[in-house]
């Protein structure tokens, strides 16, 4: 028996019990890293644990690779989940498309139909965005496109394709720039946001509960939306975002319900930023038209 493991049977606890109680949402200390590492080395599960945390210390290359060694022997249940957690921890170069889709289902003809999106744009220092070609336009913080008119029953479809490379990043350390006061009233306000609609999805709701909180205790912040990678699908989701103190960074309400540690200042590129809601009252996609009998349905996917 090597010394190291004979130290380690001597714990109080196990080291991955010791290194949890480490944890902390500002930062990832070396210690709990450690005992990680010994965990992982008396039992097989913790690996999983050492990669999350590698991750949200931002070793991110470091954590890719324990993500890869566990998912060579990973179950049903897991592997899907170490599937999204490697793409979080790998760089994103890619095309993303958006395709909004219109329908008039009323008895009408709508006339004069202008659709609206928020203008998407790079968050900085982790990601650059640039728009490659699309059907709306406009040189302001919403972007429009014209129907002149859609007959009952007609259907339009307008894209927009943009350039998206993107690392994943962290926010941590957050020691001596966020007041522990403030950072206790803001994880407060997350972890207490209902979120009780279902449409257009509790994430919004919840966030902008949290901006109102923020908004109440002098502190600016906003809705940010974009979309998140989940199996083979590219899902809308809203969080909100710092304007002030540490400019951009992120705390997820509806993420903070099954893990507070990667809801507050952690972007991993399988959460990809694209637009400020405020400017659209919270849709991603809306629409403003005439016609009293004509009844508008309106849908956005997102594809790579």
């Amino acid at each position: 028996m090597t010394v190291l493991l004979a130290a380690l049977l001597l714990f109080p606890g196990s080291p991955a019990d010791s290194a949890r109680a480490l944890i902390s949402i500002r930062s990832v200390p070396v210690r709990a890293l450690l005992f990680a590492e010994q965990a992982a080395r008396l039992e097989g599960s913790a690996v999983l644990e050492l990669a999350w945390l590698l991750e949200l210390a931002g070793r991110f290359t470091d954590a890719s690779r324990v993500y890869s060694l566990a998912s060579a022997n990973a179950d049903r249940n897991s592997s899907t989940w170490l599937t999204d957690r490697l793409r979080g921890v790998g760089v994103l170069d890619t095309t993303l498309v958006l395709r909004a889709t219109l329908m008039n289902t009323g008895a009408e003809t709508a006339r004069n139909v202008v659709l609206m999106i928020p203008r998407p744009f790079s968050h900085m220092p982790y990601q650059h965005l640039s728009i490659l070609e699309s059907d709306f336009g406009g040189d302001g913080l919403v972007l429009t496109c014209l129907v002149d008119s859609l007959r009952p029953g007609e259907r339009v479809e307008k894209t927009m394709r943009m350039r998206v490379f993107q690392r994943p990043h962290t926010f941590r350390p957050i020691d001596g720039i966020l007041e522990e006061s403030i950072l206790r009233e803001l994880v407060r306000g997350a972890r207490e946001a209902t979120g009780e609609r279902s449409d257009p999805g509790p994430c919004l709701e919840m966030s902008m509960e949290l901006v109102a909180l923020a908004s109440e205790m002098g502190i600016s912040m906003h809705v940010a939306g974009g979309v998140v990678h989940r199996g083979d699908s590219l899902v809308f989701h809203a969080w909100a975002v710092l304007d002030t103190i540490i400019p951009g960074l992120p705390i997820d309400p509806l993420l903070m319900k099954t893990d507070s540690m990667m809801a507050v200042g952690h972007c991993p590129s399988d959460m990809i930023p694209l637009w400020n809601l405020d400017y659209t009252d919270g849709c991603e996609l809306s629409a403003l038209y005439s016609g009293r009998n004509s009844s508008l349905k309106m849908d956005m996917r997102a594809h790579f």
